[in-house]
């Protein structure tokens, strides 16, 4: 659903149902098999034949309406029979840029009602127009839809043939098919991909392919225009796949592909990455975040656009594990959390109001003629969502997150198959932490983030031990709102101990258990892990 502002007002305006997409007979098909074939000559025409399978999902509906690419331009549509389909699209394509009425998508009108569980055919036939030529270099722009798709997720699996001339390099979604050859100056590859996924992708251009091969670990595949140096992001995306793997269990994907453009959509596909130049040989901390959407992303699935945070703050924040564990100089925790709080609160660029534009699961409506929020809350509030559990469940003492670790396992191995609800997070986090109702009302579904004033008073007892009076102000968010604060003691000699606090009134007072040893200094939301304004 991104195709401008205008459809984002338009799914802004859809009523809110408590049945999942699924049961609400939103969409009347269920894509459940693409045959896509594309022809792609040495002017950069891309002539493409796509097969849409399909089974109706209720009776009655003759309208189909498709989400792609703007530029596409339609040469037949025909069905199971042969027999031609009325299309209805903008009659000027090229004008949708500046056209504030135009449509990206299109709607096939069948000859004859679904009838559920039918199974049918649609043929598109069309000139794909994703291919450009930047001073030489060919890329894809429209890569995460340019061919016909659900305008709601609706995974399906995908067989994918490419031919292309052989001074190019096409590099796409899936295994690759020992079915392919070369011809004459073509080349003919295809790909399967056999895993229920919401989208694939490609890319072509004057690839020079490394690859990078350890031990128990799919390869990774480097595809750059420049074969002199690998950029430090192929060598992230190796050791995050390591660690993501020891986590999380085997990579979805037999290899990983990692494709520099020039374009700057950064998009994500299974088993690659397109990313941008700039990206791709400065960033640091974008590599893993892509490494993790391969689990994040396309392994586990979103059942809406009300459950994409989780998928877009997980990815996040295991990326921000990762650096935690790699000890890699170029990262500053402290900053790179202060970071995410300024994204938070005040958003990314114009337009942007940060968490003010709305909650979490508002997912694509965060976008919209008001506010372009979508990053900042879905990616980055989503994350800091995810780390506030982790510090509830972690064992200070010991330092384990054995527990945090063990809810994201259970959400890879329950939710494989069956697509993740933000209800169904809650239930499986409550398996751990009972009723957490109150957390997800506040963080979750509320956007209220507390201001706290925070001062402390030591004092000795009778008994010789010391005695520390915490005193909490919370501000700007209601009454009934609750937290646990983790606190830290320092002593001398480089000795502490941790504490949580709980605040949940206006002002609070809370006294410490007797301390044997005076404390040096006492720090308030240890390790940024409560989202929160500190006077």
């Amino acid at each position: 659903m991104n195709k401008g502002r205008e459809m984002y007002d338009i799914c802004s305006s859809l009523p809110i149902s408590s049945k999942l997409v699924s049961e609400r007979d939103v969409i009347p098909i269920d894509i459940t098999d693409y045959d896509i074939k594309s022809v792609i000559t040495e002017g950069d025409n891309m002539l493409v034949t796509c097969d849409v399978y399909y089974k109706a999902i209720s009776s009655g509906a003759r309208y189909l309406y498709f989400n792609w690419y703007k530029m596409n331009r339609i040469q037949s549509v025909v069905d199971i029979n042969g027999d031609s389909l009325m299309v209805i699209e903008h009659s000027e394509p090229f004008k949708v840029l500046v056209n504030q009425n135009s449509e990206a998508g299109f709607g096939v009108v069948l000859n004859e009602p679904l009838q559920k569980d039918q199974s049918g055919l649609i043929r598109i036939e069309y000139e794909c127009n994703c291919i450009r030529n930047y001073y030489g270099l060919r890329y894809t722009i429209g890569n995460d839809c340019w061919y016909p798709m659900n305008h709601m997720n609706d995974p399906a699996t995908f067989h994918l043939d490419y031919t292309f001339p052989n001074t190019r390099r096409v590099v796409s979604s899936g295994e690759r098919n020992v079915m392919s050859f070369t011809q004459g100056n073509d080349v003919n590859l295809q790909y399967m991909l056999n895993y229920p996924s919401n989208n694939v992708s490609f890319n072509i251009g004057y690839y020079y392919p490394v690859e990078r091969c350890f031990e128990n670990l799919p390869p990774v595949v480097i595809f750059t225009h420049s074969p002199i140096s690998i950029p430090r992001v192929g060598a992230d995306m190796v050791n995050s796949l390591a660690y993501f793997t020891d986590m999380f269990g085997k990579c979805p994907f037999d290899t990983i592909k990692v494709a520099d453009t020039p374009s700057s959509s950064n998009n994500t596909a299974p088993g690659l990455e397109n990313v941008n130049w700039k990206v791709f040989h400065n960033s640091t901390y974008d590599g893993p975040i892509r490494m993790a959407n391969q689990w994040w992303h396309h392994k586990m699935r979103s059942e809406s656009y009300r459950d994409t945070w989780i998928a877009e703050g997980l990815a996040h924040y295991c990326a921000l594990m990762y650096f935690e564990k790699s000890n890699d100089r170029d990262i500053d925790f402290d900053k790179l959390m202060r970071d995410w709080q300024k994204v938070i609160f005040y958003g990314v660029g114009q337009g942007s109001k940060g968490y003010k534009a709305g909650p979490v699961v508002l997912g694509k409506r965060l976008n919209s003629s008001k506010s372009n929020d979508y990053y900042a809350v879905s990616g980055y509030k989503g994350a800091y969502i995810f780390h506030m559990l982790r510090y509830m469940l972690h064992d200070f003492n010991s330092g384990s997150d054995d527990i945090f670790l063990g809810i994201l396992n259970d959400l890879l191995i329950e939710y494989g198959d069956t697509p993740i609800t933000t209800e169904r997070l809650q239930r499986l986090v409550e398996n751990y932490l009972g009723d957490m109702s109150w957390f997800f009302d506040q963080c979750v579904y509320g956007i209220e983030i507390p201001t706290y004033k925070f001062s402390y008073d030591v004092k000795k007892n009778e008994n010789g031990k010391h005695l520390v009076e915490c005193k909490v102000s919370q501000r700007d968010v209601s009454e009934e709102f609750s937290m646990l604060v983790p606190i830290t003691v320092l002593y001398a000699d480089d000795r502490c101990t941790y504490h949580k606090l709980l605040i949940n009134k206006k002002d609070n007072k809370i006294e410490l258990p007797p301390l044997p040893l005076k404390p040096e200094k006492v720090i308030f939301n240890t390790n940024h892990a409560v989202l929160c304004r500190v006077r």
